[in-house]
């Protein structure tokens, strides 16, 4: 028979209210859903059924799946494939200096090519229409080409231009990207094509799509070009609208115009008033963008080396900035205690900035540190700062107006990270691994343990272990029961470098720099094993772990915050793409606090959580200035109990209730209540089991 459970409840009422809508839902905003990666560089992309057509240069033709984003097949062309385009059964591939390809798609994976034609000159872009493609030749202009028998394409005719690369046909006009021109090309007949005007730009024109009347021309380090082509034969430049980066390919859906740009990722313009463009939102690549095919809520862009990018386009928000603390140098790292910002500046070392109004931060201390401060944890009336190539230093804050060094350690190697347990701190030490100092009198630190390893860029602990972040040599799971006799236990290697670790509950969240985010199983730290993974569009280099969610620094994409309610299968719910380099992100209350090296600390709302959540998923965080008041008739019936109990309080006030239950080992076990109730009386049921549905072994109980 089960031993009965024994319960214990810790209860707080918030002297102030919090309001659900102090939180967001980032997936109601535009951001990156994934990636696909695959060899070659990807230029253009086209689809038919489930399945995509990557054009990858000389890795020719990548297949893959739209619905699983994976990677299926690979169809060999024999030359350069730059240019793809799909009609019916088949797909037209410009191959380089191979001519026209013409790959029958009818019965995937059994491809075929069945025809080819050598073109005189190369094959780029193309377009097909009426059983005609209509091909760009680089030097050797526009080409016409009779499709009809797939078996047997026939070279109708070709009109000389400079260096075409892109065309598209909108009635009885081809319009085409020429080196340094817009041109227009009557095809109302394909043997007799005729140039009948042209824009000349003062920049390579790369890309061009068609709205009504509107040509809409990227001119590489001059933006988005637009044209009025309601009289092709008098084409009109109404309006040149800046992009930043190096534009590409252009493709227009509906009032939108989705603008790839070398370095700046996709731009989307708002068109609807094609004289008065406006820039609706962006996010920047980690490779270079060329072209965007849309379907329905998703862009699809090929990105270089970078393979093939998607974005949730189905709204063009941005997450507001609620508020920045500008940087004096570079932030690298923030922690959050209190009313006060505590931001780990490099060269200019501890920043202390009070966000008791998040829109309105205020800096009110500084204090240099003797190298570079990388990151930093306050605890009580200290923060220890990791200072580089220094050490360490304890900085008393007790007056956040007037922090001063009070303590410090030198030591070997640098100093990346540090994290405070009890009376004993955790440096990661770059190359000199794992540092362990006694912090009990914080004016006299005193290194009193090491542990050799690679490389140590990030440190965490969790009971009587620590988890080491650990470059090329991935996770180490040290027992540091004895302090000073840290004890190796396990090593799990990662596809990738391990840059960060956090820790809840039996799982360890590594960010992997290129890899993304890396899950652990730690129930048995001598043996830690991976369950589950999801990539980022940037190089993770930091996370933290909140309730369901986790969010991660990641590098040239900002943050990106990914659901973790099933560990064994992490989502993207969406992030913000910051201006600089996003790093070290910490979350309280409503807010979340990303430090970002070039723009400083940006202010934003936190994700939703339903596991830490009442109505509408605002949540309560003991961590900012609440005062707990008193409940009255608190009662739990049955207790002891098996496997079902119910829990009775009473409020004399209203107020935000946070009712949590933990083990014996102070581990949160679930969390039945945590949002705001008028006064009154109100029942909680437990079940016994823990935030996954487990049920929890017979014990104690808080």
């Amino acid at each position: 028979m089960k031993t009965p459970l024994m319960l214990f409840f810790v209860f707080v009422l918030l002297s102030s209210p919090a309001m659900a809508g102090d939180c967001i839902d980032y997936g109601d905003y535009f951001h990156w859903v994934g990636a696909v990666d695959m060899p070659g560089e990807t230029h253009e992309i086209a689809y038919s059924g489930d399945l995509a057509y990557v054009a990858a240069v000389e890795a020719g033709i990548q297949v893959f799946k739209l619905s699983s984003m994976e990677l299926v097949d690979s169809i060999t062309t024999p030359g350069s494939a730059y240019g793809i385009a799909i009609s019916g059964s088949y797909a037209y591939v410009g191959d380089g200096a191979a001519g026209l390809q013409i790959i029958d798609i009818s019965d995937p994976p059994n491809y075929t090519i069945v025809g080819q034609l050598e073109t005189p000159g190369m094959s780029f872009g193309l377009t097909v229409s009426d059983n005609t493609v209509f091909s760009c030749g680089g030097e050797s202009g526009l080409m016409a080409i009779d499709v009809t028998n797939p078996a047997d394409p026939v070279l109708l005719d070709r009109v000389d231009l400079v260096n075409s690369i892109s065309v598209v046909k909108s009635g009885n006009y081809a319009y085409v990207a020429d080196y340094l021109s817009f041109r227009v090309i009557d095809v109302t007949d394909p043997h007799n094509m005729e140039l009948v005007s042209w824009v000349n730009m003062a920049s390579y024109v790369m890309g061009v799509d068609i709205k009504d009347n509107y040509a809409f021309v990227t001119a590489y380090d001059n933006g988005l070009k637009i044209i009025d082509i309601s009289d092709p034969l008098e084409p009109n430049l109404i309006e040149t609208f800046p992009i930043p980066g190096e534009t590409y390919g252009v493709t227009v859906r509906g009032d939108k115009a989705y603008v790839c740009a070398l370095g700046s990722g996709i731009q989307v313009v708002d068109i609807s008033n094609p004289e008065v463009p406006v820039l609706e939102t962006g996010w920047g690549s980690s490779g270079n963008a060329f072209r965007a095919m849309i379907l329905e809520d998703l862009a699809y862009v090929t990105n270089g080396f970078a393979g093939v990018h998607v974005f949730d386009i189905s709204h063009f928000e941005q997450p507001e900035i609620v508020g920045n603390i500008p940087p004096s140098n570079r932030a690298l790292q923030v922690d959050i205690s209190g009313n006060f910002a505590y931001i780990a500046e490099g060269f200019s070392g501890l920043k202390v900035a009070d966000i008791s109004n998040p829109a309105q931060p205020q800096v009110v201390g500084q204090v240099p540190t003797m190298a570079e401060a990388e990151s930093v944890e306050v605890v009580g009336q200290y923060a220890y700062v990791a200072d580089g190539t220094f050490g360490i230093q304890v900085v008393d804050v007790s007056e956040p107006s007037d922090p001063q060094i009070v303590g410090s350690l030198e030591l070997p190697g640098e100093a990346y990270t540090i994290e405070i347990s009890g009376s004993y701190a955790y440096v990661a030490n770059g190359f000199d691994g794992l540092q362990i100092i006694n912090i009990e009198e914080p004016t006299d630190p005193e290194l009193i343990g090491t542990l050799d390893t690679i490389y140590a860029y990030d440190v965490s602990v969790a009971g009587h272990y620590a988890f080491i972040a650990d470059d090329t040599s991935g996770l180490l799971v040290v027992d540091i029961f004895t302090p000073e006799f840290p004890v190796l236990l396990g090593t799990l290697g990662m596809p990738s470098n391990a840059f960060a670790v956090s820790i809840q509950d039996d799982f360890a969240y590594v960010a992997d720099f290129e890899k993304g985010l890396q899950i652990v199983d730690i129930s048995n730290p001598g043996s830690p094993w991976i369950i589950g993974y999801v990539d980022t569009p940037g190089w993770a280099i930091y996370v933290t772990v909140r309730g369901e969610y986790a969010y991660v620094g990641d590098y040239d994409q900002g943050m990106q915050v990914i659901d973790i309610s099933d560990p064994t299968d992490p989502q993207i719910v969406g992030g913000l793409d910051t201006a600089g380099l996003g790093r070290g992100v910490d979350i309280r209350g409503f807010y979340l606090y990303l430090a970002d090296d070039e723009t400083g600390v940006q202010i934003l709302k936190a994700q939703c959580d339903p596991s830490l959540s009442g109505v509408g998923g605002g949540y309560f965080d003991p961590e900012i200035n609440n005062t707990p008041q008193p409940l009255v008739n608190l009662s739990v019936h049955p207790n002891p109990f098996n496997p079902r109990t119910t829990v009775s309080f009473t409020l004399e006030q209203s107020g935000n209730v946070a009712l949590c239950i933990f083990d014996m080992t102070g581990k949160r076990i679930v969390v039945l209540a945590n949002r705001s109730f008028e006064a009154g009386s109100y029942t909680m049921d437990w079940q016994g089991k823990d935030f996954q549905g487990r049920a929890v072994a017979s014990g104690t109980y808080l």
